[in-house]
This record gives C-alpha cells, structure tokens and sequence, in this order.
C-alpha cells in the first residue's frame, strides 16, 4: 500500500520516484571505473574509439543471443532505430522463420505505418496492432501493477504488456531496445549541463511535471521533491553530468526499466544495458555522444539498407538526413496541428504519437470515460483528494478546449493499483 506523499509524488510526473545507484553501476560500473574508461577514451581517436564501438556492439548482440536459450525471438518494432538494429542484426544470426516483429500504436503514426517497410525489408512476420482496436479494462491495469516494484502511470505499461503477451510464448525471448539511444547521448544536451546538484534536482522536479495542470499542484511537487537525493553518485559532473544521473538512477530505474520488462511470464532480452556496451557510449567524448552521432555512424554502416528507410528518429527520413530536416518538419506540423485547434477543426494525427493518443480516447471511447468516472467516484474525498471534485476533472474534459487526460490516466492509475493492494 502506497503512502500518501507517495500518491502525491506520483501525481506530479507519472510515477513513485526513487533514487537508485545500483541502476548507475549496473550500466556505467563503479565510479571509479568509470571514470577511468572516460579519461582513456578522451585520448584516443574518432576513427580507433568507432572500431571499438563496433566491435561491442557486435560481442553485446553475440552475448545476448547466447545467454538465451528462446526458440522464438519477439521483436517490438517502433519507427525508431534501437528496434531496427536488433531486428537486423538477429535476421543475420538466426533462422528469419523464428523472428517475430511485432507493432502498434494508431493509423498514421511513425510507429505504425513505418515498421511495416522495415519487416517487408528484413523479410520476417510482421503483426500490426491498432491500439484503438485493443480492449483493456482496470482489471488488465490491476494485474499489470501488481507486476511491478513500483506505481507508475499504468495505461502505458498495461497496453505495452498485454502486446507482448499476445505474441510471446513460453519458448519466445522479448528483444526490447530499451537504453539504447539515451546512453548514445539522445539526453546529452550540454547546454543544459550545471555544475551544481541542487540546481540539476530542481530542473528536474519541474520537467518531471507530467500533467499540465496536476491535481494538488503545490502539494504533489514538494511530495516528488522530497524523494529526490541529496548528493549525486558521481561528484563530477565532467565525468557524469548530474542531469544524465538523475535521468538514470530516477526515472529510468522508477519508471521506464519496470514499463519495459513488465509481462507474465516473458523473458525480456535488453541488449543494450549491457555494461560492456552501455558504459563505453556513455564514457565517449561529448562531441560524439551529442545527437547520438556515433552510434548512428555506426548502424548507418553496419545496417545501410534498413537505415536508409523513413525513421521517426529523423521524422520522416532516412538515418542519413540531418536531423534538422526532420525537426522542420516537425516544427510544421505541430503549428498546424495547433491551427486547427484554435478553429475547432478536428486535428490532423500527431504522427510522432506513441502509444494512444489518450485526450481524444477519454473523449471518445466509452469504456475509457466509464473507467475514469468510477475512478473520479471511488477515489473522491479520500486522501489525498479531500475538497477536490473528482467528477469535476473528468467532466470538463469533455469540453472543447479542456484537456484533462493525463489526469484522468493517473487517477484510474492509481484506481487500479489500490485495488490490487486491497
């Protein structure tokens, strides 16, 4: 049973934070170490640090595959390129009969449309899930945070759960991309990098805002304050920036890790937390680390063909783009998107779009509003909601111009993690 400032936390940004340095070392080894490979490969050249990088990719994929013993590979296809790196790399070293890929998310979608160009290419069976089309009630959300070491906003790991268990098998191995562009540097941003802890936990309490208007605002984000730690796993930030740290040993470890290897019975394969690999990209200079550089040449050269197809990375385009193509594109869309808004004409689909698009599902599926009403009704007036009228934030969300939905998603969230306690 959850306690109450740790209801308050997860309403401030999705899930129950925690601080764990055992997810650090698990990815980047002892300080120490670490450090001691960064000072190294800051030494060396572009050209002998892409060998090497190479190299380890191709010993973590050889070492995943062989601690395995799955007949069947289940592979989880987004538009991006982590998946469609382990796909093309299994299709070379496995029988492509055994390789099952597997996406969803909604018609119009990168992660819907784009995978299937990438299975027609690496010629294996390919199954496509409408997640519009898929049923799932508080019941599935219950057993899904029963699963789980931690609450976090169960919408997502639910419908990510029930995809994997409808295609895996007892004999299956669940590949999942997970860590793999993060550690590459998708989160290094130098510009944001502060040589001050405090300063660091504080930017990141704010960006873990999850709702745009959370219910007990003040409350819920000293509540997620308070579980933030005092002191970083690595002093320097020169070695590890404290941004980096946080977004591992947090919300990575609290959140993502539990959404990812969630499932009954599932042996998920993640190679790219293997440390031999993880901390190798995370120790490389900044220089190669920034927009993922290095790791793209490295997919861009090992995988030419399957890169060359339309990424949501680069939205839209190859791999080989400059990311900037895709970022105009996406600047684009997201004003016209917001045109359309403001003249009350239904919106264009928002192709980067995982998963569902949750404001007009709880506007338009009746199940979704059932759920989210029983949540509003059950929960009001218990703590933490005292004075808050539940039903309230559920109905305005039917209004035009009122978009409550994150809310309505942790309420039923935290619904249906209660039941399962109870």
């Amino acid at each position: 049973m959850l306690t109450v400032d740790e209801e308050l936390a997860f309403l401030w940004a999705g899930y129950v934070p925690t601080w764990d340095p055992a997810m650090l070392r698990g990815i980047a080894g002892e300080p120490e170490e670490f450090a001691a490979l960064k000072r190294d490969l800051a030494k060396r050249s572009e050209i002998s640090l892409l060998g090497e990088a190479k190299e380890r990719f191709e010993a973590t994929m050889a070492r995943s595959l062989a601690a395995t013993g799955a007949r069947r590979h289940v592979v989880p296809l987004s538009g991006g390129v982590d998946s469609r790196a382990i796909l093309a790399w299994l299709c070379e070293n496995v029988d492509r009969e055994t390789i099952v890929a597997v996406s969803f998310g909604v018609p119009g979608t990168y992660d819907y449309e784009f995978p299937r160009a990438v299975a027609r290419a690496a010629g294996v069976r390919h199954e496509l899930v409408n997640l519009d089309d898929l049923p799932i009630t508080l019941d599935d959300m219950a057993q899904t945070a029963a699963m789980l070491p931690f609450l976090v906003e169960l919408w997502t790991a639910t419908q990510f759960r029930l995809v994997k268990e409808r295609f895996a098998g007892d004999d299956s191995a669940v590949w999942v991309g997970y860590l793999g562009d993060p550690t590459a540097g998708s989160k290094y941003l130098p510009a944001n990098e502060s040589a001050d802890f405090r300063s660091s936990v504080d930017r990141f309490v704010r960006q873990s805002r999850w709702a745009p208007s959370p219910i007990r605002e003040t409350d819920s984000r000293a509540a997620f304050a308070a579980r933030m730690p005092s002191r970083p796993f690595i002093d320097d930030p020169a070695i590890m920036t404290f941004e980096e740290q946080l977004l591992y040993a947090v919300k990575q470890a609290a959140y993502t890790e539990p959404v990812q290897y969630a499932g009954e019975n599932l042996e998920t394969v993640a190679p790219f937390t293997h440390v031999e690999w993880s901390s190798f990209m995370m120790a490389l200079p900044g220089t190669l680390r920034l927009g993922c550089g290095l790791y793209f040449r490295i997919l861009l050269g090992r995988f030419p063909d399957m890169m060359a197809l339309p990424t949501k990375t680069v939205p839209g385009f190859s791999l080989a783009r400059p990311r900037r193509t895709g970022s105009l594109t996406e600047q684009l869309e997201t004003k016209v998107r917001a045109a359309l808004r403001r003249f009350g004409v239904p919106g264009m689909v928002n192709r980067q779009e995982n998963y569902l698009n949750f404001n007009e599902a709880f506007r338009r599926r009746p199940e979704f509003q059932r759920m989210a009403h029983l949540a509003a009704e059950r929960l009001n007036s218990r703590s933490p909601f005292e004075g808050i009228d539940l039903r309230a934030i559920v109905d305005a969300h039917r209004k035009a111009g009122t978009d409550n939905h994150r809310n309505l998603m942790l309420l039923t969230s935290l619904y249906a993690a209660r039941s399962q306690a109870s």
